[in-house]
């Protein structure tokens, strides 16, 4: 089973992390597998590109893929692992 969570790199984001690790653990019991798949583009010339620019799409491609594998592994490691069976 799995659950989409649409986001956004706002100043909340570190919330919305918490808040979905808090719905896989409510929804199954656990988090298996995280898939970050933020992406942003600007479609115009890098002569034209500013820095705000490109630090706003640092922010989303990267930041925001950050704060989630962080919360993600920090519910890893505190939760039981579960076994295989034999």
């Amino acid at each position: 089973m799995a659950a989409g969570v649409v986001a956004d790199r706002s100043p909340a984001v570190e919330d919305l992390a918490r808040a979905t690790m808090r719905l896989a653990r409510d929804r199954f019991g656990r988090l298996d597998i995280l898939v970050n798949n933020a992406g942003r583009t600007l479609n115009k010339p890098i002569t034209e590109t500013s820095v705000d620019d490109f630090e706003g799409i640092l922010r989303v491609n990267a930041g925001g893929d950050f704060v989630q594998a962080r919360e993600a592994f920090a519910r890893r490691a505190s939760a039981p692992t579960p076994s295989c069976p034999a």
